[in-house]
């Protein structure tokens, strides 16, 4: 007695044709709309990760300070309470403007320290600015 359908020489418990011809031979036509499904969700994803930068959005203004706080903690005594002392403070209520964010995400992310001098390398200057005009402001 035969527990399933028999095609072709094989024996399938019920599963008809589309079994018995294999998954490979099944796509061989035009892909369904739930077949590219998948693919269209992946590329809306990559798209996503592009337009953000694949970075966290956080506080970049808090972010940049302490980036240049660390870079006057490689001083000590006198030069560097005065390197801290000039670093560029914002007013807290314009920390999270859009505009001000933009601007000190330009800083983080191109700051390069000069431990003997506890601030920011001239390259690192130079790519701070670039990338601030580049803003549009």
């Amino acid at each position: 007695m035969m527990q399933g359908r028999e095609f072709k020489g094989a024996r399938f418990a019920g599963f008809g044709r589309a079994a018995a011809i294999g998954a490979s031979q099944v796509y061989r036509g035009r892909l369904t709309t739930v077949a590219r499904a998948p693919r269209w969700i992946g590329t809306v994803l990559i798209a996503a990760l592009g337009a953000c930068g694949g970075r966290s959005h956080g506080d970049t203004v808090q972010r940049a300070t302490a980036v240049q706080e660390q870079c006057c903690e490689h001083l000590s005594g006198p030069g560097r309470d005065q390197c801290l002392r000039a670093i560029p403070r914002i007013d807290p209520t314009a920390a999270p403007l859009p505009h001000a964010q933009a601007s000190y995400a330009c800083v983080t992310d191109n700051f390069v320290c000069e431990p003997s001098t506890g601030h920011a390398t001239r390259p690192s200057v130079q790519a701070q600015f670039d990338c601030i005009d580049a803003l549009g402001q």
